[in-house]
């Protein structure tokens, strides 16, 4: 069973198991010499010689093995697994399953759908689209070394990417004629309602986000202004505009990260170290907005004040229509590809086996073993039944 560590400098903690040696040999004599007058009239004989002796080397022993399995615990072992290298058949929506259970292979090969989850081929075929060049990949990896995968390809398929996938084993790749999935169309979400929280310089610019909500809702009357310190808005739907300048507070960042959408102003500062990409260009080609994944939200922000002297595009009627579209997650771009001309090719570096940790089980073990220290520590003291 290969065992690796993963802070191998913790064995060093090994040397506290001088601790329990010296205590037992501290306390390995508890007789108390009694001197009686008579003695003196006997001959002084040679005093034996003293033997190196533990006087409860079970006790000592479970101190040991504690110690030793705390050290381990902290070197934080791990099992790398051994995997059934079973064959896998894995078919894409478009053929039917019939086709796969039909299919002549090994008795013990495991069917299933190529499509996010795997699903067994006798569940219902998935609806698409599905990132096939992705899935094929994590079917590489997630395999062990040796294991025969089996691909049951449409004639064409969506979900390819720029680079056909690299594998590190022969893929029986097969091409059916066959059509791809019919896809599940995307349907565009609804506008979202936009909450302006805005300081005293960054005010007069809030009232373009407020006609901007007024133009997608309808709405006679524009929203509210909050203060820094309100309460933040909830719902799926709600958007927020954060529209002051330095560093974001917490409670900002930790809505974001549980699935909310924060329009910043351009001099508000994003976390360090959290990449940004363009989302919005204008007719000249700049950047007007970058977008940043943050847990399950997105913080956009603008590249320009929200004054129209310095981007006079606010006072234009498809300013609305480009902040919500800037605000909203793209539909996704279908990419097909021909299955006889994306065929994986071979070379990639082997998968590495799981690894697992062993603490959980190092952890059960130490607290037994104290249990039975404590045990047999108590049985051993003055008056204990």
């Amino acid at each position: 069973m290969p065992v690796s560590l993963l802070q191998p400098m913790a064995l060093l903690a090994l040397a506290a198991l001088l601790v329990p040696l010296l205590i037992h040999l501290a306390r390995r004599n508890t007789e108390q010499p009694l001197m009686f007058t008579a003695l003196r009239w006997l001959q002084s004989q040679p005093k034996p010689r003293r033997r190196l002796r533990f006087t409860d080397w079970p006790l000592l022993l479970l101190r040991l093995l504690l110690l030793t399995v705390l050290a381990l615990w902290l070197a934080q072992p791990l099992w790398h697994g051994i995997r059934d290298p079973q064959p896998l058949l894995a078919v894409m929506p478009g053929i039917s399953a019939a086709q796969g259970m039909a299919l002549a292979q090994p008795s013990n090969t495991r069917r299933i759908w190529l499509a996010e989850g795997f699903p067994t081929l006798d569940a219902p075929v998935p609806a698409g689209p599905h990132p096939t060049a992705s899935l094929l990949r994590q079917l590489d990896a997630e395999l062990p070394p040796g294991a025969r995968l089996t691909v049951l390809a449409t004639s064409t398929f969506d979900g390819a990417d720029a680079q056909r996938p690299r594998m590190s084993r022969k893929v029986d790749w097969r091409v059916i004629a066959a059509s791809p999935a019919p896809a599940t169309p995307w349907v565009h979400p609804p506008s979202p309602r936009l909450h302006v929280f805005a300081d005293a310089s960054h005010r007069d610019g809030a009232r373009y986000l407020q006609a901007a909500d007024q133009a997608w809702h309808g709405a006679p009357n524009p929203l509210p202004l909050h203060a820094a310190g309100d309460a933040l808005p909830v719902g799926r739907q709600a958007h927020l505009a954060w529209l002051q300048a330095g560093q974001l507070p917490p409670q900002l960042l930790a809505w974001v990260e549980r699935g909310g959408t924060a329009l910043l102003a351009h001099d508000a500062a994003l976390p360090a170290a959290l990449p940004a990409t363009p989302v919005w260009p204008d007719a000249d080609g700049r950047w007007l907005a970058t977008a940043a994944r943050l847990g399950q939200g997105r913080l956009v922000q603008l590249r320009q004040p929200l004054q129209p002297q310095a981007w006079p595009f606010l006072l234009d009627g498809r300013f609305p229509g480009q902040l919500r579209a800037a605000l909203q997650d793209a539909p996704p771009l279908p990419a097909r590809a021909s299955a006889s001309a994306y065929s994986p090719l071979t070379g990639a570096a082997p998968p590495q086996p799981p690894l697992q940790t062993l603490q959980p089980w190092l952890a059960l073990l130490a607290a037994l073993l104290f249990l039975l220290e404590r045990w047999r520590a108590t049985r051993l003291r003055p008056g204990a039944p």
